[in-house]
């Protein structure tokens, strides 16, 4: 159920290709880099961010990391006021807030 196909090109290519009518998760962009800065940033760098943290308290899984009270407050947090606000000039917060609640939930 989590998937996003970002596609470089004409939302027109839509009426060819009718991704987006099949019910898929896809977006139609001129510019690919405010997505591929969002992924790599929310979601790869939470996950860089957890897993030092992590290993040093014998979490080695990602869900355990994050029910921590303390560790996942932490990486949220993060993510909330450090990631969020350096992706302003891509998106607007409430799409990376909304991207990264997603992260989260899966």
């Amino acid at each position: 159920p989590y998937y996003l196909w970002a596609i470089e090109g004409e939302a027109e290519l839509e009426s060819k290709l009718p991704l987006q009518a099949s019910g898929l998760g896809v977006v139609w962009t001129d510019d690919l880099r405010p997505y591929q800065l969002r992924k790599v940033r929310i979601l790869n760098g939470a996950h860089t961010l957890m897993t030092p943290i992590s290993l040093l308290h014998g979490i080695s899984e990602v869900r355990p990391a994050l029910e921590d009270a303390e560790l996942g407050a932490f990486v949220r947090d993060a993510v909330k006021l450090e990631i969020i606000p350096s992706l302003a000039s891509e998106m607007e917060p409430s799409v990376t807030m909304a991207y990264a609640a997603d992260v989260f939930e899966r």
